[in-house]
């Protein structure tokens, strides 16, 4: 219990960290998911959730990283596919140098996994609804993209023939390459958004992605959070209940799960991830 508790204490600093350099350039975040749903529910972390997610817009995630390149802390890092080629997710991370949290299979792979907060980018979805499955589209291509390494890492133990292939083309792709691509179909996306931002859409759990409402964001509440006052989204009783359903109602024991207690997790607060990238 008190390696979970400490786990909760190094993500609400890297949380006050965010929240810092946000507040310096005038950059808009919004608690999210669990990390919103615990604000509401028990102010604060939900007893058994071991993660921080956050959530802003594509636009804002993209000038918080270049706000970080000047303002980051030394104590913190800052993890997206710009900053290093191997890191296979397309949303963005902060994470506390000097600590590992990853999946055993993965350890090796050298990439940023040390314990870390989750941003999550926002996309206004085309005013025009037909328009909407060719934008998931597209954004499917820009998540694939994203993943060459973690391909490349999971190739050998990939059963389908099929699969095998598409994992080794992917792998071929130069990394430069990669990244245009990559940036080319960002830049894309970024241009397709509705004007009207009537509805946002949230890709961190698969497609088809998460749809909200764009009034939910029009403004900015702050809710307090193990004491500290951060910012959610003014709507945010209309996100729970999109996400959540009857969210006041806890999920039965057999539901409540962590990260820090699996089994394939390596979880260490003073060595650092890449001392297994040689391993």
């Amino acid at each position: 219990m008190e390696t979970f508790r400490e786990l909760q204490l190094t993500q609400l600093q890297i949380l006050k960290e965010l929240d810092r350099i946000c507040k310096k350039n005038d950059i808009t975040y919004y608690l999210a998911w669990g990390s919103l749903l615990g604000a509401v529910r028990h102010q604060g972390f939900i007893p058994w959730d071991d993660d921080v997610d956050v959530c802003m817009s594509i636009e804002d995630m993209l000038r918080f990283e270049e706000a970080c390149r000047r303002d980051l802390g030394e104590e913190f890092y800052y993890l997206s596919r710009s900053q290093n080629k191997y890191n296979y997710i397309f949303w963005h991370r902060i994470g506390l140098k000097g600590t590992t949290c990853n999946e055993r299979d993965f350890l090796d792979l050298p990439a940023d996994n040390g314990i870390c907060i989750d941003i999550f980018p926002l996309f206004a979805l085309p005013d025009n609804q037909a328009q909407w499955p060719a934008y998931n589209q597209l954004m499917k291509r820009y998540q694939l993209l994203s993943e060459k390494y973690l391909h490349v890492h999971t190739l050998k133990r990939e059963p389908s023939l099929v699969g095998k292939c598409k994992k080794m083309a992917h792998a071929l792709l130069p990394d430069q390459l990669n990244l245009r691509c990559s940036q080319k179909i960002l830049s894309e996306l970024i241009a397709r958004q509705g004007k009207a931002r009537a509805y946002l859409a949230d890709y961190s759990d698969g497609q088809p992605p998460t749809v909200l409402s764009g009034e939910i964001f029009r403004d900015t509440v702050e809710l307090p959070f193990e004491g500290v006052p951060f910012l959610a989204p003014i709507g945010y009783d209309e996100y729970l209940k999109t996400v959540y359903g009857d969210y006041m109602s806890p999920p039965p024991l057999t539901e409540r799960a962590n990260h820090c207690e699996r089994a394939d997790v390596v979880l260490d607060f003073h060595k650092p991830y890449r001392e297994f990238w040689a391993k």
